[in-house]
Order: structure tokens, then sequence, then C-alpha cells
């Protein structure tokens, strides 16, 4: 259920990002790409040259000189595309928050999503001294994690190598 959800919301927001603005910032000198306009784009004070892509195509570029009426329509269908993109996303949002509401009120309280996850454990710490004012059963509890940890180390080791284990031993 978890990963139809996800995979609902990838395919709602792949079409959102069509246009992409490109451009160097003059402070650091870092290349930045967005999905909305920067402020100078087109505007009179001007700015970095920026590159407009559309579906991996230049459809624009500040440093080809346009008459002034072009430049305040690109300037006002760049905002106004930022404007729509941003609705689009909000919308796909709040329909997948409904969807995922539909999932949640439809599942059974007990039941909770499993995935499958490979599970690589980290090398073991060396052990620590036991704090001089644990009890002795945080001792115990300690050993038993120790042995636990062991035993699932030995037999993920033998079914690697194709030999069987035997359980924790107490």
């Amino acid at each position: 259920m978890r990963t139809l959800t996800i995979l609902l919301l990838l395919s709602f927001a792949l079409p959102a990002t069509a246009r992409l603005y490109q451009w160097v910032e003059p402070d650091s000198d870092t290349p930045q790409l967005s999905g909305k306009p920067p402020t100078w784009y087109r505007s009179r004070e001007g700015g970095p040259r920026v590159i407009v892509y559309d579906r991996n195509k230049v459809i624009d570029d500040t440093s080809i000189d346009v008459s002034d009426a072009d430049r305040e329509r690109l300037r006002q269908e760049a905002m106004m595309q930022a404007e729509r993109d941003q609705a689009a996303i909000n919308e796909k949002l709040l329909e997948a928050k409904r969807m995922q509401a539909v999932l949640d009120r439809n599942r059974p309280p007990e039941e909770t999503p499993v995935e499958d996850v490979v599970v690589h454990e980290p090398e073991p710490a060396p052990a620590e001294p036991p704090p001089e004012n644990a009890s002795p059963t945080i001792e115990a509890m300690r050993s038993l994690v120790e042995q636990w940890d062991k035993f699932r180390t030995d037999t993920a080791r033998d079914l690697a190598h194709g030999t069987d284990s035997e359980s924790p031993s107490n």
C-alpha cells in the first residue's frame, strides 16, 4: 500500500518539473537550477544570464536581446507558469493526502505496512565496560543482547557459507 502511494505521488510530481531556469550566482560563482525564474529574469534591472529549458530544449536565453514588448511578455509568461506549477503541486499534494486518508481509513488497526528492506548490520562496536551503578537486571539484559547479536552474526555468517547454526545459548 505504501509503495503504491509513493508511486502515485511520484507520477503526479514528475510532469510539474518540465521548465528549468539556469544561472550562475554572482556572489559565489555557483550554478543554480530552479523550477522558478529568478527575480531579475527579463527585468529592466537585469542580472546574471538566465537560460530557460523546457523539456530539455532551450526556449529562452537572456543573453539574446529582445524587444521591450517581448521582454515583458516572456517575464509575465514565466511568472504565470511558476504560479501554475505551484498550484498544480499543491493540488497534487492535497490529492495525495486525501488518498492516504482513505487508505488509512480502510486499513484495519492491527495491520501495519511491511516493506521488503535489506538490512546491513554494522560491525559490532567494542564492548564498553558497564557503568558502576548498573543493576544486575541491566547486566543480565546486556548479556542477553550481546548473545543474541553474536547468534545473529554467526547465523548470517553460516548462511553465507552454506552451513547451519544452533540456537542462542543462555
